[in-house]
């Protein structure tokens, strides 16, 4: 428990944190499907294996090119590299919404699975001499960086020796927006990155960095051009930044609860107005 203290203090300052109080004990029903998705449907394999397809051909036309610096790649862990959907469906029977005390546990478990393709990928671009750096929002604490880098050695990640953790680019307190950008620009500085990958949007850009739904839609057509070539997004229905900014901003709710978020998504609906 010493341990697992510090850093709920930690977790519960950041702006991910809010949720329900202890009242609401029924099921968030919504994630059901979006777990389903993940866990058993051959169309979310395929698109992560097709989304390692595609870093894999910048890795090789980047390589055919003499380059003043040596290659990166910087990629999200969770839901890009990591696959957290059993503490999801755990979350889910265990008949909570609060789940980030659970959260901490599974992190400190490092018992996570590998996103499909991801170790086959990863291993690929260290052995043509790519630096990996993987830039996480997991908060920087020494217990969870070495229990996130004991789990992905296990795995077969590449650059997770015991003694270096130089490549794991963890979340520090008070950062605005659990924003990556600082994070990224000091591997830009060292290394000239090939290739972004993330489920989330912010993982890839700083335009995506707390703004609206409408915003948010608006960058990605601004930024079309770059996506399957420079930013490769991974499929995750279960959370995200998409969710979250449904909810914000809406009729003055702050942190909603699961009644209140169940309304939301019901409203957000599209059915064009028509009665069939």
């Amino acid at each position: 428990m010493g341990i697992v203290l510090p850093v709920l203090v930690y977790l519960s300052g950041c702006c991910c944190c809010g949720g329900p109080g202890p009242e609401e004990k029924h099921h968030d029903e919504a994630t059901v499907m979006s777990l389903l998705y993940q866990q058993r449907a051959a169309e979310y394999r395929a698109l992560c294996l097709q989304a390692f397809n595609l870093a894999r051909a910048r890795v090789d036309e980047a390589l055919k090119n003499a380059h003043a610096r040596k290659l990166a790649i910087i990629t999200d862990l969770d839901e890009t590299a990591l696959d957290n959907s059993v503490s999801g469906a755990w979350v889910y029977f265990h008949d909570t919404t609060n789940s980030f005390p659970l959260l901490l546990q599974w992190w400190l478990k490092g018992i996570a699975d590998s996103v499909p393709g991801s170790v086959s990928f990863f291993t690929y671009a260290f052995s043509k001499g790519v630096d990996v750096y993987y830039v996480s929002n997991r908060p920087d604490s020494s217990a969870i960086v070495k229990a996130t880098m004991k789990n992905m050695k296990s795995l077969g990640f590449p650059l997770t020796g015991d003694n270096d953790s130089s490549h794991f680019l963890f979340l520090k307190p008070h950062t605005k927006f659990n924003s990556k950008e600082a994070r990224r620009k000091y591997v830009e500085g060292i290394d000239s990155v090939i290739v972004y990958l993330g489920d989330n949007l912010a993982d890839l850009d700083a335009s995506f960095d707390g703004v609206s739904r409408e915003d948010r839609r608006v960058q990605v057509d601004r930024l079309a051009g770059m996506f399957g070539g420079r930013y490769i997004v991974f499929p995750n229905a279960v959370y995200g930044d998409w969710e979250n900014a449904m909810y914000r901003g809406f009729r003055g709710v702050g942190s909603p609860s699961l009644r209140q978020r169940d309304s939301m998504r019901r409203e957000l609906l599209d059915t064009m107005g028509k009665d069939f």
